[in-house]
């Protein structure tokens, strides 16, 4: 009889390990997820645009353009200690692309294109596809560029004219043939 007993027990202690290690292996395994949808492994999703260091960068003006762009204005903020324009992030709403529009009182105005592809199901935001940050260089002789060293695929020098002297810098408007 003893005997019976002690195989109830093991069986008994048996069935309550594997319904433990079952119900930490259900705890553990994301639902409706493959592996390959952890959240460290999910793509970047957001846009930075900041200064190499930490300094002010003189910015005027920033705008963004495109199906992709969040609704809110976008500011340029600093890092509430010692500087106040230091960078600009933001998510993408949607797949497509987002210009960034930035003029400087020192240097040519810039804009950087920002593609956004469709939403994975597991992770979170829009991917960035192609460089997710950029950076406005200290000197003013310099353009923005990509972080990863990119030949700055998503940044252009925008040419701006005021209208008024008939050249060929950039605006339609002013009569000219650009």
């Amino acid at each position: 009889m003893k005997l019976n007993n002690l195989k109830m027990a093991l069986a008994a202690a048996l069935t309550g390990t594997a319904g433990f290690v079952a119900g930490a292996i259900v705890l553990v395994a994301p639902t409706g997820c493959g592996s390959d949808c952890d959240v460290p492994y999910c793509p970047v999703v957001l846009a930075s645009i900041q200064a190499e260091t930490n300094v002010d960068i003189p910015i005027t003006y920033i705008e963004r353009d495109g199906p992709s762009c969040p609704p809110d204005r976008p500011l340029c903020r600093g890092d509430d200690s010692n500087t106040s324009c230091t960078h600009t992030e933001f998510y993408g709403t949607k797949a497509g692309y987002c210009w960034v529009y930035i003029e400087f009182y020192d240097r040519p105005a810039e804009a950087v294109r920002f593609d956004f592809g469709e939403k994975n199901s597991c992770c979170p935001g829009q991917p960035i596809i192609g460089a997710s940050t950029y950076y406005i260089p200290v000197s003013a002789s310099k353009t923005i560029y990509a972080a990863d060293g990119g030949a700055n695929d998503g940044a252009i020098i925008v040419v701006t004219d005021s209208g008024t002297d008939g050249g060929t810098d950039g605006d339609v408007a002013d009569g000219a043939t650009d």
